[in-house]
């Protein structure tokens, strides 16, 4: 639970590292093989969530992370 009460369930977590991965430019087999899904399933997507609707959810804090230290990384 967070601190404004909410709970976050593994469904969620799923759909939010989806999502994320997908926002940052993943490819949808790389978004399928991460979430363990069949390489052409088409499962996936329904997994996908608006940004806006998460963005005060705690993995898109982690996919922000990610972003910036691949960017360090890159030199960019």
């Amino acid at each position: 639970m967070d601190e404004r009460g909410r709970t976050f369930t593994a469904h969620g977590w799923r759909a939010s590292g989806r999502s994320a991965a997908v926002e940052a430019g993943a490819s949808e087999t790389a978004a399928n093989e991460h979430g363990r899904w069949s390489k052409n399933s088409t499962v996936g997507r329904s997994y996908e969530r608006d940004r806006g609707e998460l963005a005060d959810h705690p993995m898109a804090k982690v996919a922000a992370k990610q972003q910036v230290s691949d960017s360090n990384q890159k030199g960019e």
